[in-house]
Protein backbone atom coordinates (compact mmCIF):
# COMPACT_ATOMS: atom_id res chain seq x y z
CA UNK A 1 0.00 0.00 0.00
CA UNK A 2 2.94 2.20 1.04
CA UNK A 3 4.58 1.57 -2.47
CA UNK A 4 1.70 2.25 -4.57
CA UNK A 5 1.67 5.59 -2.76
CA UNK A 6 4.89 6.59 -3.87
CA UNK A 7 6.86 5.93 -0.62
CA UNK A 8 10.04 3.58 -0.86
CA UNK A 9 11.78 1.44 1.11
CA UNK A 10 13.66 2.69 3.89
CA UNK A 11 17.55 1.29 3.75
CA UNK A 12 18.50 -0.37 6.71
CA UNK A 13 16.26 1.19 8.91
CA UNK A 14 17.54 1.83 12.42
CA UNK A 15 14.76 0.61 14.21
CA UNK A 16 14.76 -2.68 12.63
CA UNK A 17 17.98 -3.94 15.22
CA UNK A 18 16.42 -6.34 17.88
CA UNK A 19 19.02 -4.82 20.78
CA UNK A 20 18.10 -1.24 20.26
CA UNK A 21 13.96 -2.44 21.59
CA UNK A 22 13.62 -1.94 25.03
CA UNK A 23 10.19 -0.86 25.67
CA UNK A 24 9.85 -2.65 29.03
CA UNK A 25 12.87 -0.50 30.58
CA UNK A 26 11.99 2.48 28.72
CA UNK A 27 8.74 2.40 30.44
CA UNK A 28 9.49 1.62 33.71
CA UNK A 29 11.80 4.59 33.99
CA UNK A 30 9.19 6.75 32.72
CA UNK A 31 6.52 5.91 34.55
CA UNK A 32 8.97 6.66 37.41
CA UNK A 33 9.89 10.13 35.85
CA UNK A 34 5.86 11.19 35.29
CA UNK A 35 5.25 10.31 39.00
CA UNK A 36 7.74 12.65 40.36
CA UNK A 37 6.30 15.29 37.90
CA UNK A 38 2.70 14.79 39.24
CA UNK A 39 4.14 14.72 42.86
CA UNK A 40 5.33 18.38 42.25
CA UNK A 41 2.98 21.21 43.77
CA UNK A 42 1.58 24.22 41.97
CA UNK A 43 0.48 23.98 38.44
CA UNK A 44 2.80 26.44 36.77
CA UNK A 45 5.79 24.40 37.96
CA UNK A 46 4.50 20.85 36.93
CA UNK A 47 3.90 22.12 33.32
CA UNK A 48 7.40 23.28 33.12
CA UNK A 49 8.32 20.39 34.61
CA UNK A 50 6.06 17.86 31.79
CA UNK A 51 8.19 20.13 29.36
CA UNK A 52 11.36 18.70 31.00
CA UNK A 53 10.75 15.40 30.86
CA UNK A 54 9.60 15.27 27.33
CA UNK A 55 12.87 16.27 26.05
CA UNK A 56 15.13 14.41 28.87
CA UNK A 57 13.70 11.26 27.74
CA UNK A 58 13.94 11.64 24.05
CA UNK A 59 17.50 12.81 24.32
CA UNK A 60 18.30 10.00 26.82
CA UNK A 61 16.84 7.77 24.00
CA UNK A 62 18.86 9.37 20.92
CA UNK A 63 21.54 6.47 21.01
CA UNK A 64 20.07 3.49 21.78
CA UNK A 65 16.75 4.13 19.58
CA UNK A 66 16.95 7.43 17.35
CA UNK A 67 13.62 6.48 15.75
CA UNK A 68 11.94 6.79 18.78
CA UNK A 69 13.08 10.14 19.51
CA UNK A 70 12.88 11.28 15.80
CA UNK A 71 8.99 9.99 15.55
CA UNK A 72 8.46 12.07 18.85
CA UNK A 73 9.78 15.32 17.82
CA UNK A 74 7.74 15.36 14.90
CA UNK A 75 5.67 18.49 14.42
CA UNK A 76 7.17 20.50 17.05
CA UNK A 77 8.16 23.51 16.52
CA UNK A 78 10.57 24.54 19.36
CA UNK A 79 13.96 25.85 19.51
CA UNK A 80 14.79 22.18 22.17
CA UNK A 81 13.34 20.26 19.29
CA UNK A 82 15.61 22.02 16.59
CA UNK A 83 18.76 20.61 18.07
CA UNK A 84 17.27 17.65 18.08
CA UNK A 85 16.43 17.16 14.79
CA UNK A 86 19.92 18.50 13.94
CA UNK A 87 21.84 15.52 15.85
CA UNK A 88 19.08 12.87 14.53
CA UNK A 89 19.00 13.73 11.03
CA UNK A 90 21.82 11.91 9.28
CA UNK A 91 20.83 8.68 11.36
CA UNK A 92 17.16 8.84 10.39
CA UNK A 93 16.13 11.55 7.73
CA UNK A 94 13.02 9.69 6.33
CA UNK A 95 11.60 10.41 10.15
CA UNK A 96 12.47 13.43 10.66
CA UNK A 97 11.48 14.94 7.02
CA UNK A 98 8.52 13.64 7.68
CA UNK A 99 8.52 15.41 11.30
CA UNK A 100 8.68 18.58 9.93
CA UNK A 101 5.17 19.06 8.60
CA UNK A 102 3.58 22.20 10.51
CA UNK A 103 6.84 23.44 11.70
CA UNK A 104 7.83 26.44 10.15
CA UNK A 105 10.88 27.73 11.51
CA UNK A 106 14.12 29.02 9.95
CA UNK A 107 15.68 25.88 11.41
CA UNK A 108 13.30 23.65 9.61
CA UNK A 109 13.93 25.32 6.46
CA UNK A 110 17.61 24.85 6.84
CA UNK A 111 16.82 21.01 7.64
CA UNK A 112 15.09 20.69 4.38
CA UNK A 113 17.37 22.09 2.07
CA UNK A 114 19.99 19.70 3.81
CA UNK A 115 17.34 16.66 3.62
CA UNK A 116 15.77 17.73 0.08
CA UNK A 117 17.79 15.39 -2.28
CA UNK A 118 18.03 12.17 0.64
CA UNK A 119 14.28 12.70 1.28
CA UNK A 120 12.22 14.82 -1.64
CA UNK A 121 8.91 12.98 -0.87
CA UNK A 122 8.71 13.86 2.80
CA UNK A 123 9.90 17.14 2.10
CA UNK A 124 7.77 17.93 -0.26
CA UNK A 125 5.30 17.23 2.10
CA UNK A 126 6.17 19.14 4.48
CA UNK A 127 5.57 22.65 2.44
CA UNK A 128 2.28 22.66 3.21
CA UNK A 129 1.34 25.70 4.66
CA UNK A 130 3.72 27.52 3.46
CA UNK A 131 2.34 29.45 0.52
CA UNK A 132 4.36 32.49 0.67
CA UNK A 133 7.47 31.89 2.00
CA UNK A 134 10.68 32.57 -0.53
CA UNK A 135 12.83 29.39 1.17
CA UNK A 136 9.64 26.72 0.43
CA UNK A 137 8.99 28.27 -2.72
CA UNK A 138 12.58 27.40 -4.03
CA UNK A 139 12.39 24.35 -2.44
CA UNK A 140 9.14 23.56 -4.41
CA UNK A 141 10.42 24.43 -7.81
CA UNK A 142 13.99 22.30 -6.60
CA UNK A 143 11.74 19.61 -6.05
CA UNK A 144 9.33 19.43 -8.89
CA UNK A 145 10.26 17.25 -11.68
CA UNK A 146 11.70 15.04 -8.91
CA UNK A 147 8.48 14.41 -6.92
CA UNK A 148 5.83 16.32 -8.69
CA UNK A 149 2.71 14.06 -7.17
CA UNK A 150 4.24 15.05 -3.18
CA UNK A 151 4.90 19.35 -4.81
CA UNK A 152 0.87 18.91 -5.80
CA UNK A 153 -0.62 17.85 -2.50
CA UNK A 154 1.71 20.29 -0.95
CA UNK A 155 -0.28 22.84 -2.60
CA UNK A 156 -3.98 22.14 -2.04
CA UNK A 157 -6.10 24.44 -1.61
CA UNK A 158 -3.26 27.13 -2.48
CA UNK A 159 -4.88 29.88 -4.89
CA UNK A 160 -1.61 31.97 -5.47
CA UNK A 161 0.56 32.29 -8.12
CA UNK A 162 2.66 30.24 -7.63
CA UNK A 163 0.79 27.15 -7.06
CA UNK A 164 -1.02 27.54 -10.44
CA UNK A 165 1.91 27.46 -11.71
CA UNK A 166 3.34 24.80 -10.23
CA UNK A 167 0.01 23.46 -11.10
CA UNK A 168 0.45 24.08 -15.13
CA UNK A 169 4.13 22.77 -14.97
CA UNK A 170 3.15 19.59 -13.70
CA UNK A 171 -0.53 19.27 -14.75
CA UNK A 172 0.47 15.90 -17.28
CA UNK A 173 3.19 14.20 -14.63
CA UNK A 174 0.74 14.32 -11.96
CA UNK A 175 -3.14 15.05 -13.27
CA UNK A 176 -4.73 13.06 -10.26
CA UNK A 177 -2.49 14.89 -7.61
CA UNK A 178 -3.09 18.20 -9.21
CA UNK A 179 -7.15 17.58 -8.99
CA UNK A 180 -6.47 16.88 -5.22
CA UNK A 181 -4.93 20.42 -5.38
CA UNK A 182 -8.31 22.15 -6.17
CA UNK A 183 -9.61 21.03 -2.90
CA UNK A 184 -11.92 23.99 -1.70
CA UNK A 185 -11.12 25.89 -4.66
CA UNK A 186 -14.71 27.32 -6.50
CA UNK A 187 -13.02 29.65 -9.25
CA UNK A 188 -13.50 29.42 -12.95
CA UNK A 189 -9.76 28.42 -13.06
CA UNK A 190 -10.29 25.41 -11.20
CA UNK A 191 -13.65 24.38 -12.52
CA UNK A 192 -11.98 24.63 -16.27
CA UNK A 193 -9.35 22.51 -14.78
CA UNK A 194 -11.46 19.90 -13.40
CA UNK A 195 -13.75 19.67 -16.58
CA UNK A 196 -10.57 19.28 -18.68
CA UNK A 197 -9.63 16.05 -16.49
CA UNK A 198 -13.16 14.44 -15.74
CA UNK A 199 -12.50 11.22 -16.96
CA UNK A 200 -13.59 8.02 -15.62
CA UNK A 201 -9.96 7.14 -14.04
CA UNK A 202 -9.71 10.77 -12.31
CA UNK A 203 -13.27 10.96 -10.73
CA UNK A 204 -11.99 9.76 -7.49
CA UNK A 205 -9.71 12.34 -7.66
CA UNK A 206 -12.33 15.00 -8.68
CA UNK A 207 -14.39 14.53 -6.02
CA UNK A 208 -11.70 15.06 -3.49
CA UNK A 209 -11.39 18.58 -4.84
CA UNK A 210 -14.61 19.28 -4.11
CA UNK A 211 -14.27 19.27 -0.48
CA UNK A 212 -15.57 22.53 1.04
CA UNK A 213 -17.79 23.57 -2.02
CA UNK A 214 -21.74 23.67 -1.60
CA UNK A 215 -22.61 24.78 -5.25
CA UNK A 216 -25.20 23.31 -7.30
CA UNK A 217 -21.77 22.56 -10.26
CA UNK A 218 -20.47 20.46 -7.11
CA UNK A 219 -23.60 18.70 -6.29
CA UNK A 220 -24.29 17.73 -9.68
CA UNK A 221 -21.21 16.00 -10.16
CA UNK A 222 -21.57 14.14 -6.53
CA UNK A 223 -25.53 13.32 -7.66
CA UNK A 224 -23.75 11.50 -10.88
CA UNK A 225 -20.75 9.82 -9.30
CA UNK A 226 -22.88 8.93 -5.53
CA UNK A 227 -23.52 5.19 -7.13
CA UNK A 228 -20.13 4.10 -8.09
CA UNK A 229 -17.53 6.17 -6.02
CA UNK A 230 -19.69 7.12 -2.30
CA UNK A 231 -16.76 7.13 -0.52
CA UNK A 232 -15.35 9.91 -2.34
CA UNK A 233 -18.49 11.68 -2.93
CA UNK A 234 -18.76 11.46 0.98
CA UNK A 235 -15.44 12.78 1.52
CA UNK A 236 -16.30 15.77 -0.49
CA UNK A 237 -18.71 16.67 2.09
CA UNK A 238 -15.71 17.93 4.37
CA UNK A 239 -16.88 21.71 5.71
CA UNK A 240 -20.63 21.71 4.15
CA UNK A 241 -23.70 22.72 5.75
CA UNK A 242 -26.40 22.53 3.75
CA UNK A 243 -29.54 20.34 4.06
CA UNK A 244 -28.14 18.41 1.59
CA UNK A 245 -24.78 17.51 3.64
CA UNK A 246 -26.45 16.48 6.08
CA UNK A 247 -28.69 14.17 4.65
CA UNK A 248 -26.22 12.37 3.06
CA UNK A 249 -24.45 12.49 5.90
CA UNK A 250 -27.28 10.98 7.71
CA UNK A 251 -28.01 8.33 5.24
CA UNK A 252 -24.62 6.71 5.23
CA UNK A 253 -23.33 7.06 8.74
CA UNK A 254 -23.65 3.23 9.48
CA UNK A 255 -22.46 2.31 6.32
CA UNK A 256 -18.76 4.57 6.82
CA UNK A 257 -18.80 6.12 10.19
CA UNK A 258 -15.08 7.25 10.09
CA UNK A 259 -15.21 8.81 6.52
CA UNK A 260 -18.82 10.57 7.81
CA UNK A 261 -17.09 11.50 10.93
CA UNK A 262 -14.11 13.05 9.11
CA UNK A 263 -16.89 15.54 7.24
CA UNK A 264 -18.52 17.50 10.29
CA UNK A 265 -15.02 19.17 11.98
CA UNK A 266 -15.61 21.11 15.14
CA UNK A 267 -19.41 21.64 13.83
CA UNK A 268 -22.08 21.89 17.17
CA UNK A 269 -25.15 21.47 15.18
CA UNK A 270 -27.23 19.11 16.70
CA UNK A 271 -27.22 16.85 14.03
CA UNK A 272 -23.40 16.62 14.55
CA UNK A 273 -23.89 15.53 17.76
CA UNK A 274 -26.37 13.09 16.78
CA UNK A 275 -23.87 10.96 13.86
CA UNK A 276 -21.41 11.11 16.97
CA UNK A 277 -23.35 9.28 19.01
CA UNK A 278 -23.98 7.05 16.38
CA UNK A 279 -20.54 6.69 15.51
CA UNK A 280 -18.65 6.67 18.94
CA UNK A 281 -17.79 3.23 19.54
CA UNK A 282 -16.63 2.72 16.03
CA UNK A 283 -14.46 5.50 14.75
CA UNK A 284 -12.13 7.52 17.23
CA UNK A 285 -12.74 10.44 14.46
CA UNK A 286 -15.31 11.35 16.80
CA UNK A 287 -12.84 12.52 19.57
CA UNK A 288 -10.84 14.11 17.01
CA UNK A 289 -14.00 16.05 15.92
CA UNK A 290 -14.62 17.80 19.09
CA UNK A 291 -10.98 19.71 19.00
CA UNK A 292 -11.57 22.69 20.72
CA UNK A 293 -14.67 22.43 21.75
CA UNK A 294 -15.84 22.87 25.77
CA UNK A 295 -19.28 22.22 25.42
CA UNK A 296 -21.09 19.50 27.88
CA UNK A 297 -21.60 17.40 24.79
CA UNK A 298 -18.08 17.14 24.46
CA UNK A 299 -17.00 16.57 27.74
CA UNK A 300 -19.62 13.77 27.86
CA UNK A 301 -17.94 12.14 24.92
CA UNK A 302 -14.33 12.76 26.02
CA UNK A 303 -14.95 11.11 29.24
CA UNK A 304 -17.22 8.05 27.94
CA UNK A 305 -14.12 7.34 25.23
CA UNK A 306 -11.11 8.17 27.55
CA UNK A 307 -10.43 4.45 28.48
CA UNK A 308 -11.50 2.97 25.01
CA UNK A 309 -8.77 6.22 23.02
CA UNK A 310 -6.67 7.64 25.78
CA UNK A 311 -4.73 9.46 23.54
CA UNK A 312 -7.12 11.07 21.36
CA UNK A 313 -9.29 11.62 24.01
CA UNK A 314 -6.98 14.03 25.70
CA UNK A 315 -5.75 15.11 21.73
CA UNK A 316 -9.22 16.10 21.68
CA UNK A 317 -8.81 19.11 23.88
CA UNK A 318 -6.68 20.47 21.91
CA UNK A 319 -3.41 22.72 22.92
CA UNK A 320 -4.87 26.07 23.33
CA UNK A 321 -7.26 24.42 26.28
CA UNK A 322 -6.00 26.09 29.78
CA UNK A 323 -8.90 25.89 31.76
CA UNK A 324 -8.74 24.34 35.21
CA UNK A 325 -10.81 20.91 34.20
CA UNK A 326 -8.52 20.62 30.91
CA UNK A 327 -5.69 20.22 32.89
CA UNK A 328 -7.45 18.24 35.45
CA UNK A 329 -8.11 16.07 32.64
CA UNK A 330 -4.65 15.78 31.18
CA UNK A 331 -2.81 15.26 34.44
CA UNK A 332 -5.84 12.20 35.56
CA UNK A 333 -5.22 10.65 32.45
CA UNK A 334 -1.27 10.35 32.46
CA UNK A 335 -1.60 9.06 36.10
CA UNK A 336 -3.89 6.37 34.24
CA UNK A 337 -1.43 5.91 31.55
CA UNK A 338 2.26 6.24 32.82
CA UNK A 339 4.04 4.51 30.89
CA UNK A 340 2.22 6.24 27.53
CA UNK A 341 4.71 8.72 26.32
CA UNK A 342 2.25 10.00 23.46
CA UNK A 343 0.15 11.32 26.77
CA UNK A 344 3.15 13.20 27.92
CA UNK A 345 4.23 14.52 23.89
CA UNK A 346 0.50 16.27 23.94
CA UNK A 347 0.97 17.18 27.42
CA UNK A 348 3.89 19.08 26.47
CA UNK A 349 2.16 20.67 24.04
CA UNK A 350 0.04 22.52 25.89
CA UNK A 351 2.50 23.07 28.16
CA UNK A 352 4.60 24.79 25.80
CA UNK A 353 1.20 26.74 25.06
CA UNK A 354 0.78 27.56 28.24
CA UNK A 355 4.16 28.92 29.08
CA UNK A 356 4.34 30.90 25.69
CA UNK A 357 1.36 33.04 26.35
CA UNK A 358 2.53 33.28 30.33
CA UNK A 359 5.89 34.83 28.58
CA UNK A 360 3.92 36.94 26.17
CA UNK A 361 2.16 38.27 29.34
CA UNK A 362 5.27 39.16 30.92
CA UNK A 363 6.50 40.72 27.77
CA UNK A 364 3.39 42.99 27.64
CA UNK A 365 3.75 43.90 31.53
CA UNK A 366 6.93 44.98 30.35
CA UNK A 367 5.91 46.96 27.94
CA UNK A 368 3.70 48.93 30.35
CA UNK A 369 6.45 49.59 33.01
Amino acid sequence: ILARKGYGEIPDPQWAAEESLEPARKGAVLAHTVGEVLEIPGESARREAICEVFFRELWRLVDAQPAFSALYVGGIDAPEASALREKLYLLEPGIIAHGLRGVRSPESLDLREKLAEREPRYVARSLSGMSEDPRAIALRWKLVDTVPEEIALAIRGSETDHAWELRDAIGKTAAREVLISLRGIDTDRAWQLREKRAKKKYYPALLESLGGIDTERAWRWRDELSEEYLPWVLMSLRGLTSERAWELREEHIRRAPKIVIRTIGRSSDPRAWRLREEAKHYAKEVLDSLSGLDSSEAWKLRLELKEKWPNTAVSSLGAGAQSERAWKFRWEMMRAHPDNFLLVKHLYKAAQRFLAEEESDDEDDDDLT
